[in-house]
C-alpha cells in the first residue's frame, strides 16, 4: 500500500467531510482489503492503523461487536511484529476497553484500561498524554459502575497531571468535560456548568481539527439544561452538538440520539 499515515488520515479526513457514513466503511474496507495478502507472517504496520479505524468507526455507529472485532485484529497485530510491552499495545488495549465500556462490558473494560495504565507507566512513564487519558477512561468506567468517589480521583488526579504537561489544552478540556459530566450524573448542577463551561472555552481556543470531543461537551450541556427545566439553552447546546457531530463523524449513533432529544424538546416547548 503506497501510503503514508498522514495521506491516509489526509483522505479519511476528507471522507469523514462528507457526512456518510456508508462512504467512511467503504474508504476504510477498501483500505483493508488493498494490504490483503493470506500470509500471517507478511506485514504492514498500516494495517494496525486501520483495523484501529475501523474499530473506532463501527464504535462510533454502536455496532460494539464489529468495533471490539477490528480492534481485536490489531492487538493480534501489535503483539506478533511489535510486542505486547509497547505504547503500541497498551493503546489498542485502550481502544477496545472503550469498546467494552459502551456495551456495557464494565468489568472487562476495567481490567484492559488498568492493564493498558501499568504497560504506560512502565515505559514512558505516567508524566504524559496517555497516561492522563488512561486516567479520564478508567474515571468513565467507575462512573458507569456508580462507584462515583473512584471516578472523581481518578478525573481530579488526570487534571492535575494533564496542567503540568507542555500542549495539554486538550487533555485538561477533556477532563473538565468528565468532571462536569460526572457531577452532571451525581445531581451537582453548579459544579457540573462550571467544568463543562471551562471545557468549551479551552476547546473554542483550539483549531477545528482539535475539537472533535467538543459535541460531547455541548450534549452533556444539553442534558443539563433539560434536567433545569432550560428548554431553549438545551435545544441550543443539543444543536451545537449536533452540527459538531456530523462534520467530524457523519449521521452515526449520537447523531440519531441528539436529532431524537432536539425533536423532544421541540415538542415539549409547543406543548408548554
Amino acid at each position: 500500500m503506497d501510503m503514508t499515515i498522514d495521506e491516509f488520515y489526509k483522505q479519511l479526513s476528507n471522507v469523514y467531510e462528507t457526512g456518510s457514513p456508508e462512504a467512511v466503511e467503504l474508504y476504510l474496507n477498501d483500505r483493508l482489503k488493498e494490504m490483503s495478502h493470506g500470509c500471517d507472517m507478511c506485514f504492514e504496520p498500516m494495517e494496525i492503523t486501520v483495523n484501529n479505524e475501523l474499530g473506532s468507526f463501527y464504535r462510533g455507529m454502536g455496532q460494539f461487536d464489529k468495533s471490539a472485532e477490528f480492534f481485536e485484529i490489531a492487538k493480534r497485530l501489535v503483539f506478533v511484529h511489535i510486542g505486547d510491552k509497547t505504547v503500541q499495545y497498551a493503546t489498542v488495549l485502550n481502544n477496545l476497553a472503550g469498546t467494552y465500556r459502551l456495551a456495557g462490558k464494565y468489568e472487562e473494560a476495567a481490567d484492559l484500561f488498568n492493564e493498558s495504565a501499568l504497560i504506560y507507566s512502565t515505559t514512558i512513564g505516567k508524566d504524559n498524554s496517555y497516561y492522563c487519558s488512561i486516567l479520564n477512561n478508567l474515571a468513565l468506567v467507575y462512573q458507569d459502575m456508580k462507584e462515583y468517589d473512584k471516578a472523581e480521583e481518578m478525573l481530579t488526579d488526570a487534571l492535575k497531571s494533564s496542567r503540568t504537561l507542555e500542549n495539554s489544552a486538550m487533555d485538561v478540556a477533556i477532563t473538565y468535560s468528565n468532571l462536569g459530566a460526572l457531577y452532571l450524573e451525581m445531581g451537582d448542577y453548579t459544579r457540573a456548568e462550571e467544568d463543562l463551561r471551562e471545557s468549551v472555552d479551552i476547546y473554542e481556543r483550539l483549531d477545528t481539527n482539535h475539537q472533535v470531543h467538543l459535541a460531547s461537551v455541548y450534549n452533556s450541556l444539553g442534558i443539563l439544561y433539560y434536567k433545569q427545566g432550560k428548554l431553549e439553552e438545551a435545544k441550543e447546546a443539543y444543536q451545537q452538538a449536533l452540527e459538531l457531530t456530523l462534520y467530524h463523524y457523519g449521521k452515526n449513533h449520537e447523531y440519531e440520539i441528539l436529532c431524537r432529544n432536539i425533536a423532544a424538546i421541540e415538542e415539549a416547548v409547543r406543548n408548554a
